[in-house]
């Protein structure tokens, strides 16, 4: 048996002291590991801030890299108001704010709150934030505002509640003027952010109600993103909707007759305003518009580095509003665009990513089951 090295730490402070390829090994682009710290060492904090980086050895094979900054011990408001003023100074910076954890995760703190008026109590996480949270993170606010300067400690406290907790735990109350006891004050609510990443939190917006009901939310509601019936809802696997499988015919030549089921054929139907992000599928895609009309977007898979495939098949940018400072190289990404209208079709290629928002009321259709063997699937990087 070959002897095992063991594993080392050697501490350095400063970026430059890791080698280039052990930051692109660490931090593999999306990941901006390399960038923010060395605006750190570019801060002029180093009075307030002791920066250090564990460098982390197999033998003599450095491995890994565990960056750290220690805080003085009396820190204070006004501390951190000079760190954001001096990092916003910084090249490139468009906007800073402060959080007491990563903006999504599930390792910050977390408590029991009641609504006044409720008597269950409901677990949230919750972070402490600056003013600008929000917009930095590129967070909506759907309801009332931001934290602002003028909430200090001294002051009412308030909370940003997501769109998800006003649902669930809010329920027909209006979180704006109901608030929540605590101890011997109140918080009040005063802003609703949109959820960050409500495809990632499908199962806390699905609602149960009579599908007359949900139609005429539907048609009389207006453009919104806030209801949408999407494949995943897999409405054509219930028994109740199977007979809508009867309402169409598959085209001939391309797909498999035999595979009608929910596992290859999937219903969308919602209004004007819904929104699909950037993303891509594992199968190649026949997309079928019934009703209505849809605006794609489409980017070819060879572009892949540039697209900030943070999580599953998910993409960082978004397409309405790219972020060239966060995502330069998108610049150079050609973003081909199609309008599809009713009776049309739409040929999606496995691996190619795409965006999708209903320009109408809107029912489509997506179907999987194509009758050509799906290839195995390999491509390069672009030259950028």
């Amino acid at each position: 048996m070959q002897p095992t090295a063991t594993l080392s730490v050697r501490w350095v402070s400063s970026v430059e002291d890791i080698p280039s390829d052990l930051w692109a090994h660490c931090f593999a682009p999306p990941l901006e590991g390399p960038w923010w710290y060395r605006t750190l060492d570019r801060s002029g904090l180093e009075s307030q801030f002791t920066f250090a980086y564990a460098i982390i050895e197999r033998g003599f094979d450095p491995v890994g890299i565990a960056p750290a900054f220690l805080s003085t011990p009396d820190i204070t408001d006004e501390l951190w108001n000079a760190v954001i003023e001096r990092v916003a100074t910084l090249p490139g910076v468009t906007s800073v704010a402060v959080g007491s954890c990563a903006p999504v995760g599930d390792h910050c703190e977390g408590t029991d709150i009641r609504v006044a008026g409720h008597s269950d109590q409901a677990h949230v996480s919750f972070h402490v934030v600056t003013p600008g949270y929000f917009a930095t993170l590129g967070i909506p606010i759907v309801r009332g505002r931001e934290v602002l300067l003028l909430d200090r400690p001294a002051t009412q406290p308030v909370m940003v509640i997501n769109a998800t907790a006003a649902r669930t735990i809010w329920g027909t109350d209006d979180p704006l003027t109901t608030p929540v006891p605590r101890d011997d004050r109140t918080i009040n609510v005063v802003g609703v952010a949109g959820d960050a990443r409500y495809e990632d939190n499908f199962a806390d917006h699905r609602e149960t109600m009579p599908l007359g009901a949900y139609i005429d939310l539907v048609v009389a509601g207006g453009p919104t993103n806030d209801h949408y019936m999407v494949a995943r809802n897999e409405v054509l696997d219930r028994s109740e909707l199977a007979g809508l499988r009867d309402d169409f015919v598959l085209p001939s030549g391309f797909l498999d007759p035999a595979g009608t089921d929910g596992r290859y054929v999937r219903l969308w139907f919602g209004p004007a305003g819904t929104v699909t992000p950037l993303h891509c599928d594992n199968r190649n895609v026949l997309f079928a518009q019934v009703q209505g009309r849809k605006h794609v977007r489409l980017i070819a898979p060879q572009f892949l580095s540039a697209l900030a495939n943070d999580r599953a098949c998910y993409s960082a940018v978004d397409l309405d509003a790219v972020d060239y400072e966060r995502f330069p190289a998108m610049r150079d990404v050609p973003v081909h665009e199609a309008v599809v209208e009713p009776g049309e079709f739409l040929f999606i290629p496995i691996g190619w990513w795409h965006a999708v928002r209903s320009l109408d009321v809107s029912m489509s259709l997506s179907f999987t089951n194509l009758c050509f063997n799906e290839p195995e699937i390999g491509w390069r990087e672009a030259s950028l």
